[in-house]
């Protein structure tokens, strides 16, 4: 994703901050249905979609900008 690859482009936005995995302790092994692993991937998969979406608007507000100049 980008928000890996343009890091000095992305530090000027505001970010929510990224889902944190679980710890070990906190699953335990026994195939729960859902499980913390399960919590988190979803978590991470909505995060991931918010950024891209930031990047989206950010880049069309920039380009406005580079149109008017």
């Amino acid at each position: 994703m980008s928000y890996n690859k343009n890091k000095s482009k992305t530090s000027t936005l505001k970010l929510p901050p990224k889902p944190k995995p679980p710890e070990p302790y906190e699953c335990c092994e026994r195939g729960c249905d859902p499980c913390v692993h399960d919590y988190y991937a979803k978590a991470l998969d909505r995060w991931e979609k918010r950024v891209a979406e930031i990047e989206k608007n950010e880049q069309r507000k920039n380009a406005r900008k580079a149109l008017r100049k």
